[in-house]
């Protein structure tokens, strides 16, 4: 398997059941990381580690390309995104 959705490819195989009963159509994408890390994006400064606001996973450029790549094969999209920055 893979991460999230940059690190595979939406021409990739769906995953489907041997029966054919279930097929997965979805990937998800992670914008940041989480709050007790200091890593997800914030658009101040943390207050108890004021030296980062965190980070972004991708340039705005990168997300949206790998996004619409994979929405343009049909697949529903999922995106992780905690901080404030990474919501917008």
């Amino acid at each position: 398997g893979f991460r999230d959705g940059a690190e595979g490819s939406p021409t990739d195989p769906h995953v489907t059941t041997e029966d054919g009963m279930l097929t997965v159509r979805g990937v998800k994408f992670f914008a940041d990381g989480a709050m007790g890390s200091w890593s997800a994006a914030m658009l101040q400064p943390y207050s108890d580690k004021p030296e980062t606001s965190g980070t972004m996973v991708y340039s705005r450029e990168t997300f949206l390309t790998n996004v619409s790549a994979w929405a343009s094969r049909g697949y529903q999209l999922a995106t992780h995104a905690i901080g404030d920055a990474a919501n917008r």
